[in-house]
């Protein structure tokens, strides 16, 4: 039967270097992005703490507590949190690294395989 490694095709030499620069330009921009996200973020943040909705924040908590349960409760702060900046910049560096991972690991080429003990021969 056939191994599932030996249906994946070599990566040639152009394009295992076509890859390591794909990684590279996408970590690179992804590191770049996440800090003009974090950058511009931080300074257009407005004051979060505002008097005039000390008491609605209640109001609303409880109203998703009957609506949607604990749940959609835990899911409404989660989307909260997530619009933070410092947030989104590590959700942006996360995502790139693991994409140019994959590309580091498409690059490089398989291992040789073990020469068979019995060459194909049963004993």
């Amino acid at each position: 039967m056939n191994d599932p490694a030996s249906l994946i095709p070599e990566p040639s030499a152009k394009a295992s270097a076509r890859l390591r620069l794909a990684g590279r330009i996408i970590l690179g921009a992804g590191i770049l992005s996440a800090s003009v996200v974090y950058w511009v973020g931080s300074r257009a943040q407005t004051d979060p703490d505002d008097p005039m909705m000390a008491g609605y924040s209640k109001v609303e908590d409880r109203q998703l507590n009957i609506m949607y349960g604990k749940m959609g409760s835990t899911f409404h702060d989660l989307l909260a949190d997530l619009e933070r900046p410092g947030a989104l910049a590590v959700i942006i560096i996360i995502f790139s690294i693991l994409i140019a991972l994959v590309c580091f690991r498409l690059a490089e080429p398989l291992p040789p395989e073990p020469p068979d003990k019995n060459n194909g021969t049963a004993s």
